[in-house]
């Protein structure tokens, strides 16, 4: 087969359906052979292309379809999860991906959009509704994937309120490289079934967020969240429930206290031990929402918010389009009023110099320069310090002999919290008296590294000293913070000691107990066959977790073996599996 065909036929795109489900049944009707062949006529690679979440290759896959299917653009917009991110990023941000996508990179655009360290996660395993499945096969005689849902937190199908299915294929990477349908997946029994408590107690909260869910992919794919207007109809929200002052300060304990309360309710979801807050985590979840700045939070998180605030999405919805962006209220990263009840106000390096000319040059004190500039006096003595300028502070509550002696001690690299314990002052009165003389803080900070250093060393030798016969890993894991320090600090200092420790380890400690993997693989495989004794080896196999890649070593798992009632030699699994699916 030649490595680039000319395609000029697609088959027209089903209601909501998502790129992947496309390029199946396009797999399904031309009657492909091999997953690798239909990949490399739709996307010219026998890998790239496979994925289901987010499309890669997208100028060859318009080049070839011959625009049938729509724009890159469209493609990700309208069929696949990556538009239900995109809807929150600038219009910028969107035609970076986008290029990104029209060469390859689907990994590089899951870390970029953050997803990673979401805690919701980057994987959006397929999920189907047995209902659509039924009616797609009746009406147009094949099934397809539907891209509401496919999105994170979305577990009912709205248009017959029916729980969705997991399926397992992607999951478990066994099929990784397959065109898969839904009727596929059910005829395999590769799928999860929804727990009991999602059917039961939370119901309504998995068809909220469902709801909520598409009327974001009912948004208008050439305009995206404006992030000031979603904080200010935010905020707004807040102050509705009086949980924000008509001035926009948070409420912090009455806050915390609500959306602890209302996030039991979506705790029944698979996702909802992250979406469940409380504490400290709840308020920097809603600052984070409020802030102007910064990357977006996960969809998912605007979606609960907007359920506890108005309801639903599509209420807060009808708020945010009321905004006009030139009347906004002003938001900050952290929606708090300044130190004092001042507000807060931005300095230029120009305001500085003046300030420094004001203490220098025409002797005014820093207080008297600050207010002449308009400028807080903390912020001027620490400006002051900054200059090399030693502030002349009078005595408050530290006399002059005590101020020496706490000098004395910070210089020294004595913990804070004692030092205002020995004096009875606050640390913040201590931290001021640092401030003011920046000779003070150069040896503080020399002072807590050769403090910081000797610690270390100090766990290294009683590291060696407890294993006297342990390498260079033995050690590391007596004191990993010590190692830690030492390797981005004091790369020399490691170096000596390790020079030290031999270079192995005198006993090799052993990795893997085959008879306990034994023991817990045959016992799932019974299991399996009493509550399913149809399945074949293979099916058994991918359906047990770890097992399927163990197939080349099932000699050193006899009892395993003896489940599974394999007689002759093991065969390769990945092989096996792959050429019997392309089949």
């Amino acid at each position: 087969m030649s490595a680039r065909r000319d395609e000029q036929w697609m088959p027209n795109w089903m209601e909501g359906e998502t790129l992947y489900g496309l390029c199946c049944r396009y797999h399904r009707v031309r009657g492909g052979r091999l997953a690798s062949s239909t990949c490399l006529d739709l996307f010219g690679h026998a890998r790239i292309g496979f994925s289901h979440d987010v499309p890669e290759r997208l100028e060859t896959f318009t080049e070839r379809s011959m625009g049938q299917c729509g724009t890159a653009r469209s493609i990700v917009m309208e069929h696949s999860v990556l538009g239900y991110y995109m809807r929150f990023r600038s219009v910028g941000e969107q035609s970076e991906i986008l290029s990104q996508l029209q060469a390859g990179g689907a990994g590089a655009t899951k870390a970029r959009l953050g997803l990673l360290a979401t805690g919701i996660g980057a994987s959006h395993p397929l999920r189907f509704c047995r209902e659509c499945v039924r009616l797609d096969l009746a009406n147009d005689g094949i099934a397809t994937w539907r891209l509401v849902h496919q999105l994170p937190g979305v577990w009912m199908c709205l248009a017959h309120g029916a729980p969705l299915t997991a399926a397992l294929s992607k999951v478990n990477g066994v099929q990784r490289f397959q065109w898969l349908l839904p009727d596929e997946v059910i005829e395999q029994g590769s799928y999860v079934e929804p727990k009991a408590d999602l059917l039961a107690e939370g119901l309504l909260s998995a068809t909220a967020v469902a709801r909520d869910s598409s009327d974001i992919l009912a948004l208008d794919t050439n305009v995206s969240v404006d992030r000031n207007r979603l904080g200010a109809t935010l905020l707004e929200g807040l102050k509705r429930l009086n949980l924000a002052s008509p001035s926009g300060r948070l409420r912090s304990a009455s806050l915390v206290s609500e959306m602890e309360t209302w996030s039991r309710r979506v705790r029944h979801l698979p996702e909802g031990n992250v979406l469940c807050v409380a504490g400290g985590a709840a308020l920097s979840l809603v600052r984070s929402a409020l802030a102007s700045n910064g990357p977006p939070l996960h969809p998912l998180r605007y979606v609960v918010l907007s359920e506890w605030l108005f309801g639903s999405w599509r209420e807060m919805k009808v708020l945010y389009d009321q905004f006009e962006t030139s009347n906004l209220p002003a938001l900050s990263p952290s929606p708090r009023p300044a130190r004092g009840g001042q507000s807060q106000r931005t300095s230029t390096p120009d305001q500085k110099q003046r300030f420094l000319k004001l203490v220098e040059a025409d002797g005014l004190t820093v207080s008297a320069a600050a207010h002449a500039i308009g400028i807080d006096v903390e912020t001027g003595i620490t400006w002051a310090s900054r200059f090399g300028v030693v502030v002349q502070r009078r005595p408050k509550r530290l006399t002059a002999q005590a101020r020496q002696d706490v000098l004395a001690q910070l210089k020294a690299g004595r913990p804070k919290t004692q030092i205002a314990s020995d004096h009875g002052v606050s640390i913040e009165t201590v931290t001021r008296v640092l401030l003011c003389d920046p000779d003070a803080r150069t040896d503080r900070t020399l002072s807590l590294r050769a403090t910081r250093l000797n610690l270390a060393r100090k766990q290294i030798d009683d590291a060696m000293v407890r294993n006297p016969d342990g390498g260079v890993s033995a050690i590391r894991a007596l004191a990993p913070a010590a190692f830690a320090y030492l390797r981005r600090n004091h790369r020399e200092v490691l170096r000596r000691l390790c020079e030290s420790l031999p270079k192995k380890s005198r006993v090799k400690p052993r990795l893997v107990d085959w008879s306990e993997r034994d023991r817990r693989f045959s016992a799932q495989l019974v299991i399996l066959r009493g509550s399913a004794p149809v399945f074949n080896a293979k099916q058994l196999a991918q359906r047990v977790p770890g097992l399927a890649v163990k197939w080349g070593k099932l000699d050193r798992l006899p009892r395993t073996k003896l489940e599974l009632k394999i007689k002759d030699k093991p065969f390769n699994a990945h092989k096996s599996i792959s050429q019997d699916k392309d089949k």
